[in-house]
């Protein structure tokens, strides 16, 4: 986990932070609210931007813009009128941005809550956006994303950029000119969409300011058509050959602001003579620019926030979504993959050098779990050794029960994903009984978490007992398959499918020579409908859950598409296993021969 703190003192990475909602979505990730576990910054809120590493590197250019953005980020800390950057760290299979939480929201929802905006609100925004846009200028910084999307309010109402995904750093050798076919089609300048040979300057994002400025005032963009033809293709010739589409009765002022931005010939677009031209326009003649410098200027829009958490300011479609924090594929050969489904903070109560998320502070801790039906039956060691495991959004410590000392290990997870615990735990109780599965006991529930209560199995993991063992023959080999094969064809016979099995999740009961194995770990594991008709159209699209080294060909995501499997996935992976046994090498993942997990799926 590499780390660049930009706050100071210790190193970051997922485990530093509870993920609440989900803020936006874009091509390459999804933008999440988080909370700081621990430091000195804990329990602030920051906005999270999160990257498939296999996404951004499938297309040059948009490796470039990563990396750019990171950079332009850092360099544009500390401006008033810019999100904040202020850790930036990766994983082997994402990246990780994590900036200013803007509390208002987009400017795009704003202004779709009410339709338009008058003059004085439109004046307003616009001469924010043309501080904040000189700012990048002034540091040869091209935007190249201007959008009502990009415009967030803070909890003033003040206004602040976001995403610089599409930024360019201007460098000397640059010419102070970009060349790049970038931006959201609605909102590029003619010179972006037809590139010429000498490329294009910053004056692209006044033209962009333009399309801002007449979608604030009529709520309407003004190279798309209602009911008509809104292709790319079509609002780009829209935007080389039509002329904008005045209102009758729109302000005098503000059409000769705005049809001076949206000039197509850039040498006489409004800005390409400087910004002062821009200041000056007698839209804007009662501005006060070293107001609005300060940021002392009175906001008109002032966003409606009842509390920290609350995100009623940013899209529905988004903020309904559930804050997942996805597996993905590690890039080249990596071999670790994310897997789980978000860190949420509740659970680090439990876990080793973290504390407790700071929403919980709302609650009184220690009467809830005085409280709970968990803790007035067992006592959890909470001791190092005591940890058992640690999952993306539970955790695994030893306990023993306060009747009779008798040991078992506890999953604790977030009540928010209540759902995915109450059907791990009936699955479980499904198939108790099996030798070779591992024994379900009890489970409980409490205002924060769900308790899933088994067996403790106090023996090695798969290949970390055979390596230990002096000799192991075809005959040891062919008793652990005949086992694992018995706990997943009765998994069959109830209907269920594991879609996790690996070495890891298969454990000895204990370390005695002739102890058995069991198969652990079901949260990702589901029933499997028992209609034919059903199971094509519900089974075959299930979410991929997998580690990678031991997916079928048909689990793995080439695309964007979900994949297609059913139950025979968990066949594929007890022969890797078996390879695995027999030979301590991954059949994916042989020393000589790198096989890249696209390979597997051909």
């Amino acid at each position: 986990m590499e780390t660049d703190n930009l706050m100071g003192g210790d190193k970051v990475s997922m485990e530093n932070f509870a993920l609440l909602r989900v803020l936006g979505k874009g091509a390459y990730g999804k933008v999440f609210l988080v909370r700081k576990i621990g430091g000195k910054d804990h329990g602030q809120l920051y906005a999270m931007k999160v990257l498939r590493k296999t996404r951004v590197i499938s297309k040059q250019k948009t490796l470039e813009h990563t990396i750019a953005e990171r950079k332009v980020l850092e360099k544009l800390r500390g401006l008033p009128f810019l999100v904040n950057l202020y850790y930036a760290f990766q994983s082997e299979s994402k990246l990780h941005i994590v900036m200013e939480y803007v509390r208002g929201g987009e400017l795009f929802t704003h202004l779709c809550s009410r339709g338009s905006f008058d003059i004085p609100t439109t004046k307003f925004i616009v001469a924010e956006l043309i501080v904040a846009i000189n700012a990048l200028h002034e540091r040869k910084i091209l935007y190249r994303d201007m959008k009502l999307e990009n415009v967030l309010l803070d909890e003033e109402g003040h206004i602040k950029l976001t995403d610089f995904g599409l930024s360019k750093l201007l460098e000397p050798e640059d010419l102070e000119r970009a060349n790049s076919y970038c931006g959201t089609i609605e909102y590029m300048a003619p010179e972006v969409v037809n590139r010429p040979d000498g490329g294009y300057t910053d004056v692209v994002d006044w033209w962009s300011m333009g399309v801002i400025c007449f979608e604030l005032l009529t709520g309407c963009s003004p190279f798309t058509v209602d009911g008509g033809q809104n292709s790319s293709k079509e609002i780009a010739k829209r935007i080389l050959t039509k002329k904008v589409p005045f209102p009758r009765d729109m302000n005098p002022d503000a059409k000769d602001f705005i049809a001076q931005l949206l000039e197509k010939n850039l040498e006489k677009r409004l800005g390409y003579k400087g910004i002062d031209e821009i200041k000056h326009h007698k839209f804007l003649r009662d501005i006060d620019w070293d107001k609005a410098e300060k940021r002392q200027m009175k906001p008109r829009i002032v966003p409606n926030i009842s509390h920290d958490l609350d995100v009623q300011n940013f899209a529905q479609e988004f903020i309904n979504q559930q804050p997942l924090y996805s597996p993905a594929e590690s890039p080249m050969d990596s071999h670790t993959l994310f897997r789980g489904y978000s860190y949420v903070s509740p659970s680090v109560i439990f876990a080793n050098d973290n504390v407790i998320g700071e929403e919980l502070l709302a609650e009184d801790i220690q009467t809830i779990l005085a409280n709970s039906p968990f803790f007035k039956t067992f006592r959890m060691d909470k001791t190092e050794k005591g940890l058992l495991g640690r999952g993306s959004f539970s955790v695994v410590r030893r306990c023993e029960r306060i009747s009779d000392g008798a040991a078992f290990a506890v999953k604790i997870i977030s009540k928010k994903f209540a759902a995915q615990a109450q059907r791990e735990a009936r699955i479980l109780e499904t198939v108790k009984g099996h030798p070779n599965i591992v024994q379900f006991v009890e489970a409980h529930q409490d205002q924060l978490h769900f308790y899933i209560v088994t067996e403790l199995l106090t023996g090695k993991e798969l290949l970390e007992r055979i390596r230990k063992l002096e000799r192991f023959t075809e005959a040891e080999a062919a008793e652990i398959m005949r086992q694992i094969v018995s706990a997943v064809a009765y998994l069959f016979q109830n209907r269920i499918v594991h879609r996790d099995i690996k070495p890891e999740n298969i454990i000895f009961e204990s370390d005695d020579p002739n102890a058995r194995l069991r198969l652990v770990d079901f949260g990702f594991a589901r029933y499997l409908p028992t209609n034919v008709e059903q199971q094509l159209k519900s089974v075959r699209k299930m979410t991929p859950c997998f580690t990678l080294q031991y997916a079928a060909p048909e689990v793995l995501d080439m695309g964007d598409s979900q994949p297609e499997y059913t139950e025979m996935c968990d066949l594929w992976s007890i022969g890797v296993i078996l390879v695995k046994i027999m030979s301590e090498l991954n059949l994916h993942d042989l020393k000589k021969v790198n096989v890249h997990f696209y390979e597997i799926a051909k």
